[in-house]
């Protein structure tokens, strides 16, 4: 779904582009899933535990960045 956002203010002409990059991403994601047992029964309750504070600091990196680009473009004055 985040491709599909990505890519769609791009130009028309590259249809082709966004539905390889959508196959690509859906077989990878696929493949994952498929190996989702034996990785975690190799990462066990520790390795799960620190990968999912990995994401979650990515992911709150993200919601920071996100947020202080919104306020940049919406409040100018406050971005020195």
């Amino acid at each position: 779904m985040a491709v599909v956002i990505a890519l769609g203010e791009s130009d028309p002409s590259e249809v082709i582009l966004k539905d390889i990059a959508i196959i690509f991403l859906s077989v990878i994601s696929v493949v994952l899933l498929l190996f989702a047992n034996p990785v975690g029964k190799f990462l066990r309750d520790e390795g799960i535990d620190v990968i999912t504070r990995i994401f979650g600091l990515l992911l709150l990196a993200n919601a920071v960045g996100s947020i202080l680009t919104s306020r940049a473009k919406f409040l100018p004055g406050l971005t020195q």
